[in-house]
């Protein structure tokens, strides 16, 4: 294909190859006057160098490649500028075998994951093959002028091979120093090129299996505080029962406010719970760093139709398999034991908090496949301007199934006699206080799976127009310049387990929801350069963006973004941007499903005279006023 101004975005020096297949080198610029011209994320204008106002960070695949990480995920993660908390393989309580990427500590709701400047429905970096990634641009500013509201902390844009001729293939096995966690990959790359066009395909699989939290000592406890000094903690839901009685005057109360009890397991003698003794160690049935299969196929080609024309396409399609395991469920809700319970040792209705250890831990599994198609065409005026126009169609369906659930009814029939004789689907009465009583039959009975699904589309529809205003610009060159329109759609489904409509599941909650919306979208953007070739002054650059947004559920926004670049040696740059963004609702925040937070919280101050409080907390607790005995009550 031969190139022209403004006809490429990035023209690559080589990419190798192997098997003996032929080095694919760029075409260059022909011609002494031409000037290749570049794209690079922040910016819509294509102009001859990469620094702009905006800070922009660019990985190439050498740079990927000799990371040595398996996954994009632990690529982007390892970036200086990621920080603040996200999900990814690291995280095993409510990942969801997703991985997301945080942004100056902002929120991965506020950074914008593009594969080559479009958007795609899920925004998972397992979505991203490593093989067929040519760079990886990162801007380090607000970019809501140019992509729209949820690029509040910046955009992370990968940009794929595009006119790759030959094949390249390669396999990576990885393993920790203490022998687990092992990862394969294998991936493939071929394309052929011809003075028309180009068609590339990569593939690639990934295998990644767990490490156990169990299995590190810095993770092998969880950790507590008590008297100033960290020490051994953990869950006070046990397995042989943490109970306290019902009845406020039962003599398991009179005088001992806030004390629950057990049954010792040793000597079946009844004593307070006392948590260096007995809390129960969740840390070596929960992963930390969690298991999962991805397989992923992509492919672009482009075409060009006449000189100035030229057709494009991209396609890609990605299986996750994913695994959390954490430990087992537990009647965190604390159901009533009936006095007549023949197990009861008190003879009171009394409350337990028992774990259900023999489970064997609650499992979260995900069959996650992600879809994207894009359709465009591109093309050069007369005077060099540059136009396209494409359509992008993205979507995700994730299945998930959860078991070691727990049906709060159904335990509580397994407590209480007169319940369990009107259910003749009741297997008998349980023990809840010792350990490994709740058997097999009581399993099959009590506990249920849960199995969502969630499902998303987004549809986007751009165009775009780029050029420069030529011999009528300033003195000190002409003014480049952008614009644009935008029309999206997107749309949303949770379909919750029927168990957990019926409220059969603990701590899920369940009301199906839909929802969609659509945004219009134009900007415009400019790049003047207003001081060129003096002394002090190599370069002077202002440029200023502004987008308009109209939500089908929000009040019209506009936003604006200026940056200065002074450039007053070569090798030295100095640049500043104001910008101005609004965070509009994603479809998640719209539509996505209620959800149980399970935030708990303890007043330090309660009982702080008697209690165990460092010094520091009970001299603050009584600046405040507040008696030695205070109570929540």
């Amino acid at each position: 294909m031969n190139n022209s101004t403004f006809r490429k975005s990035l023209t690559a020096a080589a990419i190798a190859t192997t098997l003996g297949f032929p080095a694919l080198v760029a075409a260059q610029e022909a011609g002494a006057n031409d000037v290749e011209r570049i794209q690079v994320t922040g910016s819509r204008i294509k102009r001859t160098d990469t620094e702009t106002a905006s800070p922009i960070t660019v990985f190439d695949s050498e740079a990927i490649e000799n990371s040595g990480f398996t996954s994009m995920e632990k690529f982007i993660h390892n970036i200086p500028s990621m920080n603040g908390g996200y999900n990814g393989s690291n995280t095993n309580n409510g990942s969801v075998g997703y991985a997301s990427a945080n942004l100056r500590g902002l929120g991965s709701a506020r950074t914008l994951i593009l594969i080559n400047g479009r958007r795609y429905a899920s925004g998972d970096l397992n979505s991203i093959p490593m093989a067929y990634i040519e760079r990886v641009e990162v801007l380090r500013d607000g970019a809501s002028t140019i992509y729209g509201s949820d690029a509040i902390a910046g955009v992370i844009n990968f940009i794929t091979k595009k006119d790759f001729e030959g094949a390249e293939f390669s396999a990576q096995y990885d393993l920790t120093g203490e022998g687990d966690g092992e990862t394969t990959k294998v991936s493939g790359v071929i394309g052929a090129t011809s003075d028309k066009g180009n068609v590339t395909l990569a593939l690639e699989y990934q295998n990644r299996n767990p490490i156990w939290q169990g299995d590190r000592d810095f993770s092998r406890y969880p950790l507590s505080e008590s008297g100033g000094e960290i020490v051994r903690g953990g869950s006070s839901t046990i397995p042989y029962g943490n109970w306290s009685a019902a009845d406020e005057d039962s003599q398991y109360n009179s005088g001992n406010a806030g004390t629950s009890f057990v049954v010792d397991p040793n000597t079946g003698e009844i004593r307070p719970y006392d948590g260096q003794q007995d809390a129960y160690n969740f840390a070596p049935a929960s992963y930390m760093v969690t298991p999962q299969d991805i397989f992923s196929i992509n492919a672009s080609a482009n075409y060009e139709l006449t000189r100035d024309l030229s057709a494009f396409m991209e396609g890609g399609f990605t299986n996750r398999q994913s695994d959390q395991l954490m430990a087992a469920e537990g009647t965190f809700w604390g159901p009533t034991v009936a006095g007549d319970h023949p197990d009861n040792p008190i003879g009171e209705d009394l409350y337990i908090y028992r774990r259900l250890a023999e489970t064997g831990g609650r499992s979260f599994t995900q069959d996650f496949s992600d879809y994207r198609m894009v359709f465009g065409l591109e093309g050069y005026l007369d005077n060099g301007w540059s136009w396209d126009i494409s359509y992008n169609y993205a979507r995700y369906v994730d299945s998930r199934v959860e078991y070691g659930r727990s049906n709060p009814e159904r335990i509580g029939n397994l407590l209480d006699p007169e319940l369990c004789d009107a259910d003749e689907e009741c297997p008998g009465l349980w023990n809840p206080f010792q350990e490994g009583t709740f058997t097999q039959e009581f399993q099959d009975y009590a506990t249920i799976p849960n199995s969502p699904v969630d499902r998303a589309t987004t549809k986007q529809l751009m165009a775009n127009l780029t050029g420069d205003t030529g011999s009528f610009g300033l003195p000190a060159g002409p003014i480049s310049w952008a614009v644009g329109v935008e029309k999206r759609w997107e749309e949303y489904q949770n379909q919750p387990d029927g168990g957990a409509i019926l409220g059969q599941i603990y701590s899920v909650a369940a009301e199906p929801t839909e929802g969609s919306y659509d945004v219009q979208e134009a900007y415009m953007e400019i790049n003047a350069p207003l001081l060129a070739g003096m002394p002090g002054v190599e370069r002077l650059d202002l440029s200023a963006a502004v987008r308009r947004s109209d939500y089908d559920f929000l009040d019209a926004q506009t936003t604006t973004k200026f940056g200065l670049e002074y450039v007053p040696t070569t090798g030295t740059l100095v640049r500043a941007t104001f910008a101005e963004g609004f965070r509009a609702p994603g479809i998640g925040d719209l539509y996505s499903p209620q959800v149980e937070s399970n935030i708990s919280y303890t007043d330090p101050c309660i009982d702080y005279g008697t209690g165990s409080q460092s010094q520091t907390v009970k001299d603050n607790c009584a600046a405040e006023g507040l008696p030695g005995d205070f109570s929540l009550d």
